[in-house]
């Protein structure tokens, strides 16, 4: 492999998206639908029931002061699914509308728009807040999230609990946060450290790219964190592919997924076919060692938390 005195190797545009970020966007891609592919969603068809009472279809107006009131309205919980080729039966359910007052108004019409990452539904012009608005629609059970989102965000507890009088009323608990600022649990927050070692990879060029990184998982009860512990230990020595989000960006097709507002963009690319058309890296996750960290008083709830740290292994062949 000639290389050029004259520039940097392994380096196409600087700033540009390379190993460490394809890595985090790639591994949370891969989580997010092979956590859907065992079964990591929840299907809420209308009038369904919360466990203590409530209707876990309704949707509660959302306090948010960057809209009007009664223009924002959230389900209990947030991370809606929108991906339709998932293998596990029964299959997330497609939001194909919304009720008001029992009066159907079609995902296809003009006046709102779902903000998927939140849970929302959000108006164009507001409507009563004392309104009856319902949808049937999936939401992941499982947040996979980057570890920049939590230092500013705030833990939500007891999300399923929509029978509790609270629910309904847009400024009250901890259900008042701004949605894009709420987390709720479980959660499995992931850092890609800066932290790298290399090998050579064969005779005429190329690297072995070794990069740590760490999940941080976080649940309301211990049978939940145990469960995500052993769901991400399992992976020990996981072979997956990455795609190149450079490539994406270039490719003129991003956002691939949702836009800027949490809305679907016309033709929304599922993992399989982000590395089917943007295959960049295979990379084996490796190494994994649990350090448990036990239970802590939280904000009102007892917050189970571990860490796992992994290391994940690359051929970089242009270096």
């Amino acid at each position: 492999m000639t290389q050029s005195v004259y520039t940097f190797k392994g380096v196409s545009r600087i700033f540009r998206d390379n190993l460490s970020e394809n890595l985090l966007g790639g591994t949370l891609e891969f989580c997010k639908w092979a956590a859907l592919e065992v079964g990591g969603y929840q299907n809420i068809p209308l009038e369904l029931s919360g466990i203590y009472g409530g209707n876990r279809s309704q949707l509660r107006p959302a306090y948010d002061p960057r809209y009007t009131n009664g223009q924002v309205w959230e389900g209990f919980r947030s991370d809606w699914v929108w991906e339709s080729g998932v293998s596990c039966t029964p299959p997330p359910i497609p939001i194909s509308g919304v009720y008001i007052n029992n009066s159907f108004h079609p995902v296809s019409g003009t006046d709102y728009y779902i903000d998927y990452p939140n849970g929302r539904v959000i108006f164009n012009s507001a409507i009563s807040t004392s309104a009856v608005v319902k949808t049937s629609f999936s939401h992941r059970t499982v947040n996979f999230i980057s570890s920049d989102n939590i230092p500013i965000s705030d833990i939500l507890f007891g999300s399923y609990h929509v029978e509790n009088t609270d629910f309904l009323t847009a400024a009250s608990g901890s259900r008042s946060q701004l949605g894009d600022l709420k987390r709720q649990l479980p959660l499995v927050a992931l850092q890609i450290n800066t932290g790298k070692n290399y090998e050579p990879y064969e005779i005429g060029g190329g690297q072995y790219v070794v990069t740590n990184g760490t999940f941080y998982v976080l649940a309301e009860s211990e049978p939940d964190k145990t469960a995500l512990v052993d769901l991400i230990t399992l992976q020990n020595e996981k072979t997956y592919w990455i795609p190149n989000f450079a490539q994406i960006k270039d490719s003129g097709v991003f956002p691939y997924n949702y836009n800027y507002r949490g809305e679907l963009v016309d033709s929304p690319i599922e993992y399989p076919n982000l590395i089917d058309n943007y295959q960049w890296r295979k990379v084996r996750l490796e190494d994994i060692a649990v350090y448990d960290r036990g239970d802590v008083a939280y904000k009102g709830g007892t917050l189970h938390s571990a860490i796992i740290r992994a290391k994940w292994t690359a051929i970089m062949g242009n270096i």
